[in-house]
Protein backbone atom coordinates (compact mmCIF):
# COMPACT_ATOMS: atom_id res chain seq x y z
CA UNK A 1 0.00 0.00 0.00
CA UNK A 2 1.42 3.38 -1.11
CA UNK A 3 0.23 7.09 -0.83
CA UNK A 4 -1.22 8.38 -4.21
CA UNK A 5 1.26 10.88 -4.92
CA UNK A 6 4.06 8.33 -5.10
CA UNK A 7 2.41 6.81 -8.27
CA UNK A 8 -0.17 6.93 -10.74
CA UNK A 9 -2.23 3.91 -9.67
CA UNK A 10 -3.65 3.30 -13.52
CA UNK A 11 -4.12 0.21 -14.97
CA UNK A 12 -3.98 -1.31 -18.58
CA UNK A 13 -1.67 0.05 -21.64
CA UNK A 14 -3.44 2.32 -24.67
CA UNK A 15 -7.35 2.59 -24.94
CA UNK A 16 -7.49 -0.11 -21.97
CA UNK A 17 -6.08 2.85 -19.51
CA UNK A 18 -7.96 3.29 -16.81
CA UNK A 19 -8.54 4.37 -13.43
CA UNK A 20 -9.98 1.66 -10.64
CA UNK A 21 -11.39 2.81 -7.55
CA UNK A 22 -12.51 0.99 -4.72
CA UNK A 23 -14.23 1.86 -1.22
CA UNK A 24 -13.84 -0.78 1.06
CA UNK A 25 -14.22 -0.94 5.03
CA UNK A 26 -10.11 -0.77 6.38
CA UNK A 27 -10.93 -4.24 8.47
CA UNK A 28 -11.64 -6.02 4.84
CA UNK A 29 -8.78 -4.91 3.59
CA UNK A 30 -6.68 -6.29 6.90
CA UNK A 31 -8.17 -9.38 6.59
CA UNK A 32 -8.00 -9.74 2.23
CA UNK A 33 -4.47 -8.92 1.83
CA UNK A 34 -0.68 -9.19 3.79
CA UNK A 35 0.06 -5.84 3.54
CA UNK A 36 3.01 -3.67 2.76
CA UNK A 37 3.92 -0.40 2.59
CA UNK A 38 2.48 2.64 4.14
CA UNK A 39 0.05 1.93 7.49
CA UNK A 40 -3.91 2.01 6.40
CA UNK A 41 -5.64 4.96 7.45
CA UNK A 42 -7.11 5.13 10.82
CA UNK A 43 -10.84 5.28 9.04
CA UNK A 44 -13.46 2.21 9.12
CA UNK A 45 -13.56 2.85 5.40
CA UNK A 46 -10.74 3.68 2.81
CA UNK A 47 -10.88 4.47 -0.72
CA UNK A 48 -7.88 3.40 -3.08
CA UNK A 49 -6.46 2.96 -6.76
CA UNK A 50 -5.91 -0.53 -7.07
CA UNK A 51 -4.34 -2.38 -9.75
CA UNK A 52 -2.36 -5.51 -10.15
CA UNK A 53 0.93 -5.51 -10.67
CA UNK A 54 3.07 -8.54 -12.85
CA UNK A 55 6.04 -10.13 -12.91
CA UNK A 56 5.36 -11.68 -16.87
CA UNK A 57 2.19 -13.38 -16.94
CA UNK A 58 2.29 -14.65 -13.14
CA UNK A 59 0.64 -12.36 -10.59
CA UNK A 60 3.06 -10.83 -8.35
CA UNK A 61 1.41 -8.58 -5.56
CA UNK A 62 -1.76 -6.33 -5.62
CA UNK A 63 -0.91 -2.43 -5.74
CA UNK A 64 -3.18 0.15 -3.13
CA UNK A 65 -2.57 3.61 -3.22
CA UNK A 66 -5.34 5.23 -0.47
CA UNK A 67 -7.12 8.28 -1.77
CA UNK A 68 -7.91 11.02 0.63
CA UNK A 69 -11.07 12.32 -1.31
CA UNK A 70 -13.10 11.85 -4.70
CA UNK A 71 -11.10 15.22 -6.47
CA UNK A 72 -7.59 13.30 -6.21
CA UNK A 73 -8.59 11.64 -9.57
CA UNK A 74 -10.68 14.32 -11.40
CA UNK A 75 -7.56 15.07 -13.10
CA UNK A 76 -6.88 12.39 -14.58
CA UNK A 77 -7.73 11.44 -18.15
CA UNK A 78 -8.71 8.07 -18.75
CA UNK A 79 -11.59 6.40 -17.99
CA UNK A 80 -12.41 6.49 -13.67
CA UNK A 81 -13.95 3.31 -12.38
CA UNK A 82 -15.68 3.27 -8.95
CA UNK A 83 -16.84 0.04 -7.39
CA UNK A 84 -18.37 0.56 -3.61
CA UNK A 85 -18.78 -2.73 -1.55
CA UNK A 86 -21.98 -2.61 0.34
CA UNK A 87 -20.54 -3.10 3.52
CA UNK A 88 -18.29 0.26 3.03
CA UNK A 89 -21.75 1.79 2.08
CA UNK A 90 -22.65 1.32 5.19
CA UNK A 91 -20.45 1.67 7.61
CA UNK A 92 -19.38 5.04 6.48
CA UNK A 93 -22.71 6.60 4.46
CA UNK A 94 -21.08 10.17 3.81
CA UNK A 95 -18.48 9.32 2.50
CA UNK A 96 -19.78 6.28 -0.03
CA UNK A 97 -22.51 9.03 -1.28
CA UNK A 98 -19.70 11.36 -1.72
CA UNK A 99 -18.10 9.19 -4.11
CA UNK A 100 -20.64 7.83 -5.63
CA UNK A 101 -22.01 11.25 -6.41
CA UNK A 102 -18.71 12.16 -7.84
CA UNK A 103 -18.68 8.77 -10.41
CA UNK A 104 -20.00 8.37 -13.89
CA UNK A 105 -23.19 6.26 -13.30
CA UNK A 106 -21.92 3.63 -16.44
CA UNK A 107 -18.80 2.94 -14.06
CA UNK A 108 -20.04 3.02 -11.00
CA UNK A 109 -20.86 -0.06 -9.02
CA UNK A 110 -22.43 -1.50 -5.61
CA UNK A 111 -20.32 -4.77 -4.88
CA UNK A 112 -22.96 -6.63 -2.47
CA UNK A 113 -20.39 -8.16 0.61
CA UNK A 114 -23.82 -7.91 3.22
CA UNK A 115 -27.16 -9.84 2.90
CA UNK A 116 -28.75 -9.03 -0.41
CA UNK A 117 -32.34 -10.08 -0.38
CA UNK A 118 -33.69 -7.29 2.32
CA UNK A 119 -31.38 -4.67 0.37
CA UNK A 120 -33.74 -5.22 -2.68
CA UNK A 121 -36.47 -5.43 -0.77
CA UNK A 122 -36.16 -1.93 0.56
CA UNK A 123 -35.31 -0.71 -2.79
CA UNK A 124 -38.37 -1.80 -4.52
CA UNK A 125 -40.55 -1.57 -1.57
CA UNK A 126 -41.68 1.71 -3.49
CA UNK A 127 -42.56 0.63 -6.95
CA UNK A 128 -39.18 0.42 -8.49
CA UNK A 129 -37.54 -2.68 -10.34
CA UNK A 130 -34.72 -4.25 -10.38
CA UNK A 131 -33.56 -5.18 -14.00
CA UNK A 132 -31.20 -8.06 -14.05
CA UNK A 133 -29.35 -11.07 -15.24
CA UNK A 134 -26.91 -13.90 -13.72
CA UNK A 135 -24.14 -15.32 -15.76
CA UNK A 136 -21.55 -17.86 -14.86
CA UNK A 137 -17.99 -15.40 -15.63
CA UNK A 138 -14.66 -17.04 -15.62
CA UNK A 139 -11.42 -15.05 -16.05
CA UNK A 140 -7.72 -17.09 -15.50
CA UNK A 141 -9.14 -20.30 -14.34
CA UNK A 142 -11.10 -18.29 -11.93
CA UNK A 143 -15.33 -18.81 -11.83
CA UNK A 144 -17.75 -17.18 -10.15
CA UNK A 145 -21.62 -16.42 -10.40
CA UNK A 146 -22.46 -13.21 -10.63
CA UNK A 147 -26.20 -11.44 -10.20
CA UNK A 148 -26.16 -8.21 -12.31
CA UNK A 149 -28.81 -5.68 -12.52
CA UNK A 150 -29.85 -1.88 -11.93
CA UNK A 151 -32.77 -0.50 -9.58
CA UNK A 152 -34.54 1.30 -12.02
CA UNK A 153 -37.76 3.79 -11.12
CA UNK A 154 -39.53 5.90 -13.95
CA UNK A 155 -35.82 8.10 -15.65
CA UNK A 156 -33.74 7.13 -12.64
CA UNK A 157 -31.30 4.35 -12.25
CA UNK A 158 -28.71 2.80 -9.28
CA UNK A 159 -25.35 2.13 -9.66
CA UNK A 160 -24.52 -0.96 -11.63
CA UNK A 161 -25.82 -3.76 -9.02
CA UNK A 162 -23.43 -6.93 -8.30
CA UNK A 163 -23.80 -9.72 -6.22
CA UNK A 164 -20.96 -12.50 -6.89
CA UNK A 165 -21.78 -15.99 -5.50
CA UNK A 166 -22.30 -19.45 -6.14
CA UNK A 167 -24.47 -21.20 -8.43
CA UNK A 168 -26.28 -22.66 -5.16
CA UNK A 169 -27.18 -18.95 -4.61
CA UNK A 170 -27.71 -17.87 -7.93
CA UNK A 171 -30.38 -20.83 -7.99
CA UNK A 172 -31.72 -19.64 -4.38
CA UNK A 173 -32.07 -16.04 -5.54
CA UNK A 174 -34.12 -17.25 -8.52
CA UNK A 175 -36.29 -19.34 -5.98
CA UNK A 176 -36.73 -15.95 -3.90
CA UNK A 177 -37.67 -13.94 -7.16
CA UNK A 178 -40.51 -16.69 -7.87
CA UNK A 179 -41.75 -17.17 -4.64
CA UNK A 180 -41.56 -13.76 -3.09
CA UNK A 181 -44.66 -11.44 -4.35
CA UNK A 182 -42.89 -8.25 -3.64
CA UNK A 183 -39.29 -9.90 -5.52
CA UNK A 184 -42.26 -11.56 -8.24
CA UNK A 185 -43.35 -8.03 -9.14
CA UNK A 186 -39.78 -6.33 -9.13
CA UNK A 187 -37.58 -8.19 -10.33
CA UNK A 188 -37.18 -8.45 -13.91
CA UNK A 189 -34.86 -10.62 -16.41
CA UNK A 190 -33.01 -9.21 -18.58
CA UNK A 191 -31.26 -11.13 -20.94
CA UNK A 192 -29.47 -8.39 -22.86
CA UNK A 193 -27.86 -6.66 -19.70
CA UNK A 194 -24.56 -8.29 -19.45
CA UNK A 195 -24.32 -7.49 -23.31
CA UNK A 196 -25.67 -3.93 -22.89
CA UNK A 197 -22.83 -3.79 -19.59
CA UNK A 198 -20.23 -5.16 -20.82
CA UNK A 199 -17.52 -2.66 -21.07
CA UNK A 200 -18.24 -1.46 -17.32
CA UNK A 201 -18.74 -5.69 -16.37
CA UNK A 202 -15.55 -7.17 -18.12
CA UNK A 203 -13.27 -4.22 -16.02
CA UNK A 204 -15.50 -4.42 -12.72
CA UNK A 205 -15.27 -8.09 -12.50
CA UNK A 206 -11.84 -8.85 -13.89
CA UNK A 207 -10.94 -6.94 -10.83
CA UNK A 208 -12.36 -8.58 -8.71
CA UNK A 209 -11.60 -12.20 -9.21
CA UNK A 210 -8.09 -10.89 -10.16
CA UNK A 211 -7.38 -9.00 -7.31
CA UNK A 212 -9.68 -10.22 -4.63
CA UNK A 213 -9.70 -13.56 -2.26
CA UNK A 214 -12.83 -13.11 -0.82
CA UNK A 215 -15.94 -11.45 -3.56
CA UNK A 216 -19.17 -10.95 -2.03
CA UNK A 217 -20.37 -11.98 0.78
CA UNK A 218 -17.95 -15.05 1.59
CA UNK A 219 -15.22 -17.27 -0.70
CA UNK A 220 -16.87 -17.99 -3.94
CA UNK A 221 -13.81 -19.20 -6.08
CA UNK A 222 -13.79 -22.47 -7.84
Amino acid sequence: MLPSQAIDGLCGQGVDRHAFVTLVRTERLRRAYRLEGIELPDEPVVACLRSTVFDGEHRDSVLLAALDDSGVIAKEQVPVFVSVTSSASAAAPKLAASWMASADLDRLSLVMDTPVTAALRRWCSKGSTFRTETQRVSIAEMEVWVIAGRVEREDQRSALVLIPTTEFGARWFEAICAEDELMRQAVRVDPELFAREAPHLDVVLTHLLLEEHVVGAGSWRV
